[in-house]
Protein backbone atom coordinates (compact mmCIF):
# COMPACT_ATOMS: atom_id res chain seq x y z
CA UNK A 1 0.00 0.00 0.00
CA UNK A 2 2.70 2.33 0.80
CA UNK A 3 4.67 1.72 -2.30
CA UNK A 4 1.29 2.45 -4.15
CA UNK A 5 1.10 5.37 -2.39
CA UNK A 6 4.32 6.80 -3.61
CA UNK A 7 3.83 5.86 -6.89
CA UNK A 8 0.85 7.92 -7.18
CA UNK A 9 2.80 10.62 -5.98
CA UNK A 10 5.27 10.19 -7.99
CA UNK A 11 2.86 10.12 -10.91
CA UNK A 12 1.35 12.90 -10.08
CA UNK A 13 3.94 15.25 -9.84
CA UNK A 14 5.44 13.66 -13.03
CA UNK A 15 8.54 12.31 -11.72
CA UNK A 16 7.77 8.42 -11.90
CA UNK A 17 7.97 6.58 -15.61
CA UNK A 18 6.48 3.25 -15.86
CA UNK A 19 8.88 0.45 -17.28
CA UNK A 20 8.47 -0.30 -20.83
CA UNK A 21 6.08 -3.23 -21.52
CA UNK A 22 8.61 -5.65 -23.94
CA UNK A 23 7.27 -6.13 -27.20
CA UNK A 24 6.37 -8.83 -28.38
CA UNK A 25 6.95 -9.58 -31.87
CA UNK A 26 5.43 -12.58 -34.06
CA UNK A 27 7.71 -15.45 -35.38
CA UNK A 28 5.70 -15.94 -38.02
CA UNK A 29 6.87 -12.71 -39.67
CA UNK A 30 10.46 -13.27 -38.54
CA UNK A 31 11.98 -14.44 -41.91
CA UNK A 32 10.40 -11.73 -43.34
CA UNK A 33 11.58 -8.63 -40.61
CA UNK A 34 15.21 -10.20 -41.23
CA UNK A 35 18.14 -9.18 -43.29
CA UNK A 36 21.21 -10.36 -44.59
CA UNK A 37 24.39 -7.72 -44.17
CA UNK A 38 27.39 -9.42 -46.35
CA UNK A 39 30.86 -8.15 -46.55
CA UNK A 40 31.33 -6.35 -43.57
CA UNK A 41 34.96 -5.58 -42.66
CA UNK A 42 36.46 -7.79 -39.87
CA UNK A 43 36.39 -4.29 -36.95
CA UNK A 44 32.37 -5.22 -36.86
CA UNK A 45 30.61 -6.19 -33.88
CA UNK A 46 27.05 -6.52 -33.01
CA UNK A 47 26.51 -3.26 -31.59
CA UNK A 48 27.95 -0.77 -34.30
CA UNK A 49 25.93 -2.55 -36.66
CA UNK A 50 22.81 -2.36 -34.34
CA UNK A 51 23.46 1.37 -34.38
CA UNK A 52 24.35 2.17 -37.90
CA UNK A 53 21.08 0.76 -39.17
CA UNK A 54 18.79 2.43 -36.35
CA UNK A 55 20.37 5.64 -37.12
CA UNK A 56 20.69 5.22 -41.20
CA UNK A 57 16.86 3.94 -41.36
CA UNK A 58 15.53 7.55 -39.54
CA UNK A 59 17.88 9.50 -41.92
CA UNK A 60 16.49 7.97 -45.44
CA UNK A 61 12.87 7.92 -43.59
CA UNK A 62 12.53 4.16 -43.69
CA UNK A 63 11.05 4.27 -40.24
CA UNK A 64 7.37 3.23 -40.59
CA UNK A 65 6.43 1.95 -36.81
CA UNK A 66 6.98 4.97 -34.94
CA UNK A 67 9.82 5.65 -32.55
CA UNK A 68 12.41 3.83 -30.34
CA UNK A 69 14.73 1.14 -31.96
CA UNK A 70 14.44 -0.14 -35.64
CA UNK A 71 16.98 -2.95 -34.76
CA UNK A 72 15.56 -5.16 -32.22
CA UNK A 73 19.18 -8.09 -33.14
CA UNK A 74 22.19 -8.48 -34.41
CA UNK A 75 23.82 -12.18 -35.19
CA UNK A 76 27.16 -11.72 -36.20
CA UNK A 77 29.08 -14.18 -37.93
CA UNK A 78 32.82 -12.77 -37.83
CA UNK A 79 34.85 -15.59 -39.89
CA UNK A 80 32.40 -15.37 -42.84
CA UNK A 81 31.82 -11.40 -42.26
CA UNK A 82 27.72 -11.01 -42.43
CA UNK A 83 25.09 -10.40 -40.11
CA UNK A 84 21.74 -11.44 -39.89
CA UNK A 85 19.63 -8.45 -38.48
CA UNK A 86 15.79 -8.46 -37.68
CA UNK A 87 14.08 -5.30 -37.57
CA UNK A 88 10.84 -4.84 -35.56
CA UNK A 89 8.41 -5.07 -38.49
CA UNK A 90 8.18 -6.65 -42.05
CA UNK A 91 7.96 -2.78 -43.89
CA UNK A 92 11.27 -1.73 -42.25
CA UNK A 93 13.02 -4.85 -43.16
CA UNK A 94 11.75 -4.22 -46.79
CA UNK A 95 12.75 -0.56 -46.71
CA UNK A 96 15.81 -1.68 -45.65
CA UNK A 97 16.24 -3.83 -48.90
CA UNK A 98 17.34 -0.16 -50.29
CA UNK A 99 20.74 0.35 -48.90
CA UNK A 100 22.14 -2.43 -50.40
CA UNK A 101 25.58 -0.80 -51.24
CA UNK A 102 25.79 1.39 -48.84
CA UNK A 103 29.42 1.92 -47.45
CA UNK A 104 29.43 0.24 -43.47
CA UNK A 105 33.13 1.93 -42.09
CA UNK A 106 34.04 2.51 -45.33
CA UNK A 107 33.16 -0.60 -47.06
CA UNK A 108 30.31 -1.15 -49.35
CA UNK A 109 27.99 -3.71 -48.08
CA UNK A 110 25.27 -6.23 -48.92
CA UNK A 111 21.92 -6.03 -48.26
CA UNK A 112 19.92 -8.92 -48.91
CA UNK A 113 16.90 -10.99 -48.29
CA UNK A 114 18.24 -14.09 -46.14
CA UNK A 115 18.30 -17.71 -47.56
CA UNK A 116 14.68 -18.59 -45.74
CA UNK A 117 12.69 -15.44 -46.82
CA UNK A 118 9.35 -16.83 -48.36
CA UNK A 119 8.02 -13.91 -50.08
CA UNK A 120 4.77 -15.71 -50.70
CA UNK A 121 4.20 -16.07 -46.69
CA UNK A 122 4.07 -12.18 -46.26
CA UNK A 123 1.79 -11.32 -49.39
CA UNK A 124 -0.72 -10.90 -47.15
CA UNK A 125 0.38 -8.54 -44.72
CA UNK A 126 0.97 -5.82 -48.17
CA UNK A 127 4.93 -4.36 -46.35
CA UNK A 128 6.64 -6.11 -49.62
CA UNK A 129 6.93 -2.83 -51.45
CA UNK A 130 9.21 -0.18 -50.33
CA UNK A 131 8.76 3.26 -49.81
CA UNK A 132 10.26 6.36 -51.78
CA UNK A 133 13.24 6.69 -49.46
CA UNK A 134 16.64 9.81 -48.98
CA UNK A 135 18.65 7.51 -50.48
CA UNK A 136 21.05 10.22 -51.17
CA UNK A 137 21.21 11.43 -47.48
CA UNK A 138 23.56 8.36 -47.11
CA UNK A 139 25.28 8.57 -50.32
CA UNK A 140 23.21 6.98 -52.55
CA UNK A 141 21.63 9.63 -54.64
CA UNK A 142 20.41 6.71 -57.34
CA UNK A 143 19.74 3.90 -55.35
CA UNK A 144 22.21 1.31 -55.09
CA UNK A 145 24.53 0.25 -57.61
CA UNK A 146 23.99 -3.32 -55.92
CA UNK A 147 20.22 -3.91 -57.20
CA UNK A 148 20.64 -2.65 -60.73
CA UNK A 149 21.18 -5.58 -62.17
CA UNK A 150 21.16 -7.03 -65.37
CA UNK A 151 22.76 -5.59 -68.55
CA UNK A 152 24.81 -3.11 -67.17
CA UNK A 153 27.07 -5.23 -64.96
CA UNK A 154 30.17 -6.72 -66.04
CA UNK A 155 32.88 -8.90 -64.55
CA UNK A 156 36.92 -8.50 -65.25
CA UNK A 157 39.35 -10.40 -64.04
CA UNK A 158 42.73 -10.41 -63.76
CA UNK A 159 43.31 -7.91 -61.69
CA UNK A 160 46.18 -6.77 -59.21
CA UNK A 161 45.40 -7.19 -55.36
CA UNK A 162 44.57 -3.10 -55.27
CA UNK A 163 41.65 -1.51 -53.15
CA UNK A 164 38.23 -0.80 -54.80
CA UNK A 165 38.88 2.62 -55.31
CA UNK A 166 42.19 2.12 -57.03
CA UNK A 167 40.58 -0.52 -58.90
CA UNK A 168 38.04 1.81 -60.35
CA UNK A 169 40.28 4.25 -61.21
CA UNK A 170 42.48 2.04 -62.84
CA UNK A 171 39.58 0.35 -65.10
CA UNK A 172 38.47 4.46 -65.80
CA UNK A 173 41.65 5.25 -67.01
CA UNK A 174 41.95 2.26 -69.30
CA UNK A 175 38.03 2.66 -70.05
CA UNK A 176 38.69 6.47 -71.46
CA UNK A 177 41.94 5.60 -73.11
CA UNK A 178 39.99 2.95 -75.38
CA UNK A 179 36.43 4.75 -75.79
CA UNK A 180 37.70 7.56 -75.64
CA UNK A 181 34.68 9.32 -73.16
CA UNK A 182 34.47 9.02 -69.44
CA UNK A 183 32.28 5.94 -67.94
CA UNK A 184 29.91 6.39 -65.11
CA UNK A 185 30.15 2.94 -63.04
CA UNK A 186 30.63 1.52 -59.70
CA UNK A 187 33.09 -1.32 -58.72
CA UNK A 188 31.15 -2.86 -56.14
CA UNK A 189 32.72 -6.18 -55.39
CA UNK A 190 36.15 -7.63 -55.39
CA UNK A 191 37.68 -11.05 -54.82
CA UNK A 192 40.61 -12.99 -55.31
CA UNK A 193 40.26 -15.77 -58.16
CA UNK A 194 42.99 -17.93 -55.44
CA UNK A 195 45.42 -17.91 -58.13
CA UNK A 196 46.81 -14.46 -56.79
CA UNK A 197 44.89 -12.40 -59.43
CA UNK A 198 41.64 -10.57 -58.63
CA UNK A 199 38.04 -10.18 -60.45
CA UNK A 200 35.77 -7.30 -59.68
CA UNK A 201 32.47 -6.75 -60.65
CA UNK A 202 31.52 -3.37 -62.17
CA UNK A 203 27.87 -1.92 -62.69
CA UNK A 204 27.09 0.99 -65.08
CA UNK A 205 24.99 3.83 -64.95
CA UNK A 206 24.48 3.80 -68.58
CA UNK A 207 23.42 0.69 -70.12
CA UNK A 208 25.43 1.25 -73.27
CA UNK A 209 28.37 1.17 -72.02
CA UNK A 210 29.02 -2.72 -70.57
CA UNK A 211 29.07 -4.01 -74.19
CA UNK A 212 31.32 -1.58 -75.46
CA UNK A 213 33.84 -1.70 -72.21
CA UNK A 214 33.61 -5.70 -72.46
CA UNK A 215 35.48 -5.26 -76.12
CA UNK A 216 37.78 -2.64 -74.63
CA UNK A 217 38.78 -4.63 -71.46
CA UNK A 218 39.11 -8.36 -72.79
CA UNK A 219 42.54 -9.21 -73.04
CA UNK A 220 43.67 -5.51 -72.66
CA UNK A 221 47.39 -5.59 -71.21
CA UNK A 222 47.72 -3.40 -68.30
CA UNK A 223 51.32 -3.87 -66.98
CA UNK A 224 52.33 -7.52 -66.29
CA UNK A 225 48.29 -8.26 -66.00
CA UNK A 226 46.36 -9.52 -68.79
CA UNK A 227 42.46 -8.38 -68.33
CA UNK A 228 39.36 -10.59 -68.98
CA UNK A 229 35.86 -9.04 -69.41
CA UNK A 230 32.40 -10.54 -69.85
CA UNK A 231 29.01 -9.65 -69.03
CA UNK A 232 28.22 -10.33 -65.23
Amino acid sequence: MAFQLQRFEMEVRGVYAPPPIPRLLPLRTRHARCIEVRGLPSTANPEAVEKFFNDVMFVIGGVTDGLGRVVCGVQLFRVKKFAIVEMRCVQEATNAMQLDGILFEGVPVRVLRPPGYDPQAVAYLRESQPFLLVLGAVGLPRGSPWGLQGTNRILVGGLPELPILAIKGLLERELFTVLGRPCAFHVIERHSDGTGYYYATCVFEDRSFPGPACVALDARLVGPYVLSARPA
